[in-house]
């Protein structure tokens, strides 16, 4: 039996030439469209290159290549509405800068509806309205029915109350942004009067995130509603809780997940509450996106089920940071120019159509996406056709993008860092799926990693450079929780499941640029795992872009020009979230650390640190010791 063929799925990673749908396009027979590789025969008739059905049409079917999109306008525009969630139980600077932050970019640019929740210390969870606040909708966990109905997650208790005032009440628009300006202050002029407690705050995230799921399941079905969250620490009370009161008691941790501790528990409870959520609200179109200001953990692991949307979670050490601004001001313009709805998937082979299960049904950053897949071509040829059929929309126009390309058999690389970039989705996602994050789930998956190389064997395979790849995976937070919290490495994760092929190899091994006086231009350097006499070099300035950061080494030369590379990176739309920028000069603290992710260990360093962790030589025996037992 002939087993699946690894692909990597990127739809929108290039442009595709764009033209008015025609029906002609497409075989009457089983549903594939024309490519260039079909044959056309006289009398305007061409063969479906899938099922060799012969198609008439009044002209040739002319396609500029075998990636082309058809597009056609909507009858209506889609309706898309915004809650924000806003935590006000946080330094009152830190949310003042929120505020302004909300003031000079949203709200300025406000097109659709929008309703402001704020999560208090209380315990009270407000649903503003925008005519009067006198008739805010407010809820207290602290009162046994919304506690109850909550852990029941009875939406019918809540809208009833929410209904009780007409709820577009609650939706503040263009005429009334002098109101939402009026209220934004007001809330900061309250997280100003916050009492402190010898307990933690009464954070009730669960419950805002519950109220705001009802309200937007009670606008159009047809509408698309974001909820977006500015959250600045974990739940502490009522569903979706994480976290203790009782400031004595720590939240759970890496080693949490390998025995039956209360931390865990509470976690596996968190976790399902979000998890009957979502399928509470299963048929509505709701978009869960957070940005979180916390030095610390807040639970975002807890909340993974929610997080089904591309590059949803973003952290930074505060709301005061450049980063949040600059990532906030990206993900409005994302949102506004670039994100897909209504997405599906399907592929088209000679033996059957099958639907892509995992493709998201949005994104806001479509040019990032990358599904790993699995083929499955048949046996009768050295190359099978396959042909990709993405259906999405953007507020006023439906797409079908169409992109046929012949497969390779099984048992046929399509490239050692292809076959990287897929195996780490592939992992990264069955961590999150399963909740996996004990020592002994990542045991199972290290043996899966060992196996790699010797499955991706072939003539122009580099085994030691493949074998190096799959180390830099071993040490990454995919397999490793060394100086990584559970909710960092779940960021991670997310992070690599969503992010381009090139994003995830510089989050696994980063890419150090250095410029090329022979080209002229900054290269990227492969950087063996040894020593590397570059990082030895105080006079050549380099930059580092480790995905999820950037890092200028000056040198005593190019610091200008290595400079304006960095901002060239930062500035670049498509790196969402914002980028961490570091500038280090050669030999500080800062220095040593960028060598530690660069370089890995050796047996000195080992001995110094007293790490369990693996050097390379080690590594590398050890798969040779794997290789030869088989």
């Amino acid at each position: 039996m002939c087993s699946p063929t690894n692909f990597l799925y990127e739809p929108f990673s290039s442009d595709a030439v764009t033209q008015n749908y025609d029906q002609n396009l497409k075989c009457t027979k089983c549903g594939a469209y024309y490519s260039m590789a079909c044959s056309l025969r006289e009398q305007n008739v061409w063969t479906c290159l899938f099922c060799n059905q012969s198609n008439s049409n009044a002209e040739l079917p002319l396609v500029p290549s075998n990636t082309y999109t058809l597009t056609s306008a909507k009858k209506e525009i889609l309706s898309r509405r915004t809650i924000m969630i806003i935590d006000a139980i946080c330094d009152p600077h830190e949310l003042n800068y929120l505020v302004s932050i909300l003031c000079n970019n949203y709200i300025t640019r406000q097109q659709e509806p929008l309703s402001i929740i704020t999560i208090q210390q209380s315990g009270h969870v407000i649903l503003h309205n925008a005519v009067n606040h006198k008739r805010d909708a407010v809820f207290s966990i602290n009162e046994f029915m919304t506690n109850y109905n909550l852990d029941e997650l009875n939406a019918s208790y809540f809208e009833k109350k929410i209904s009780e005032i007409n709820q577009e009440s609650y939706w503040f628009d263009k005429s009334t942004q002098g109101s939402l300006r009026k209220l934004l202050r007001e809330i900061c002029k309250i997280a100003n009067k916050a009492n402190i407690s010898s307990k933690r705050d009464k954070r009730c995230t669960g419950l805002a995130l519950f109220v705001s799921s009802v309200l937007a399941s009670q606008s159009s079905l047809s509408a698309y509603c974001h909820i977006v969250s500015f959250l600045n620490g974990p739940c502490t009370k009522g569903g979706g809780k994480v976290m203790s009161r009782e400031r004595g008691e720590s939240m759970r941790q890496n080693h949490h997940f390998e025995s039956k501790s209360s931390q865990l528990q509470l976690s596996k409870s968190s976790t399902k509450f979000y998890k009957k959520m979502l399928e509470k609200f299963a048929n509505q179109t709701l978009i869960y996106e957070f940005f979180i200001a916390s030095l610390d953990q807040i639970g975002i692991l807890e909340m993974s089920p929610l997080i089904t949307s591309s590059m949803a979670v973003s952290q930074f050490d505060s709301f005061n940071d450049e980063r949040f601004a600059m990532s906030f001001q990206k993900y409005l313009n994302l949102r506004d120019h670039n994100a897909i709805y209504n997405c599906h998937s399907k592929i088209m082979t000679a033996k059957n159509a099958i639907v892509v299960k995992d493709f998201p049904k949005y994104s806001l950053n479509p040019k990032n996406l990358s599904l790993p897949l699995e083929i499955s071509l048949g046996h009768n040829s050295a190359e099978a056709p396959i042909q990709f059929q993405t259906t999405f929309e953007n507020r006023t126009e439906k797409y079908i993008r169409i992109e046929t390309l012949l497969l390779p058999k099984a048992n046929r690389s399509f490239g050692a860092q292809n076959e990287i970039v897929f195996s780490m989705k592939k992992i990264a996602s069955r961590i999150i799926d399963s909740f996996a994050y004990s020592s002994k789930h990542t045991k199972e998956l290290m043996k899966q990693l060992f196996l790699l190389p010797n499955q991706i064997r072939g003539k122009d395979v580099d085994m030691v450079n493949l074998i190096q790849w799959c180390y830099h995976i071993y040490r990454s937070p995919i397999l490793s929780v060394r100086n990584t919290s559970p909710d960092e490495r779940y960021l991670f994760l997310h992070r690599i499941i969503n992010a381009s092929k090139d994003t995830c190899l510089s989050l696994c091994k980063p890419f150090i640029w250095s410029y090329s006086d022979l080209k002229h231009d900054w290269i990227v350097l492969d950087v063996p795992l040894t020593r590397a006499q570059i990082l030895q070099d105080d006079k050549t300035t380099i930059c580092v872009d480790g995905g999820s950061y950037l890092v200028l080494r000056r040198g005593k030369l190019l610091e200008k020009e290595g400079r304006e590379l960095c901002c060239k990176f930062l500035n670049d739309l498509q790196r969402f979230p914002q980028p961490l920028y570091v500038e280090t000069k050669t030999g500080g603290s800062q220095d040593r650390f960028l060598k530690s992710k660069i370089i890995p260990l050796d047996i000195t360093d080992k001995e110094t640190l007293g790490t369990e962790d693996m050097t390379f030589n080690e590594y590398f025996n050890l798969f040779t010791d794997l290789s030869r037992s088989k």
